[in-house]
């Protein structure tokens, strides 16, 4: 849909503060924390800057990423942990919800190697962007559940889809390879 422009800036305001959020929590983190404590700095950061409501702020470690609960614990954080985080707040109803993943201290090879290829899938998703092109075409350049360990498409849904930030959580348009499948049936 087409936003105005008072839209486009409360959207950045919202993602802006995302940003925020996790650069505080970036130069925060440190083996020896727990998940608990980066929630803790995440939502202090949000409501400092004016965030009117913080949703949920997902922060999984270590062995508990793999595949990721939507919960956050006491675990402390090790280093060359990877740390995945989700942060869902609304500023002035304009909600978000994107993620990231830090290494604790330094990154394993492996860590790296499979920030790489994300990165580079990634990257050939968001060159695919451009006005008139379908989810499917996107979604094309992403990996079949099965290269990762999963079963099918549906199994691999909340790890592995995309969408838009703005009045709802999961805002439009939803990006996925389930998705394309049950529109295609």
């Amino acid at each position: 849909m087409i936003k105005t422009r008072d839209e486009i800036m409360l959207l950045d305001t919202a993602c802006m503060m995302v940003d925020a959020a996790y650069e505080e929590l970036y130069r925060s983190m440190r083996p020896g924390m727990r998940e608990n404590e980066c929630v803790g700095i995440v939502a202090k950061t949000l409501y400092d800057l004016g965030s009117e409501h913080v949703e949920g702020v997902n922060a999984i470690s270590g062995e508990r990423c793999s595949p990721h609960p939507h919960v956050y614990s006491d675990r402390v954080l090790r280093p060359g942990d990877p740390a995945y985080f989700d942060i869902l707040h609304s500023y002035m109803g304009y909600r978000t919800c994107y993620y990231r993943t830090f290494a604790v201290g330094s990154a394993s090879r492996s860590l790296v190697d499979a920030y790489k290829r994300c990165r580079y899938i990634l990257d050939a998703a968001i060159a695919k962007i451009r006005p008139g092109v379908r989810t499917d075409e996107v979604v094309s350049v992403w990996p079949k559940a099965q290269e990762f360990g999963f079963p099918n498409e549906e199994a691999a849904f909340a790890l592995q889809f995309g969408h838009g930030v703005g009045l709802s959580i999961w805002e439009k348009p939803i990006i996925s390879r389930w998705c394309q499948s049950i529109t295609r049936r």
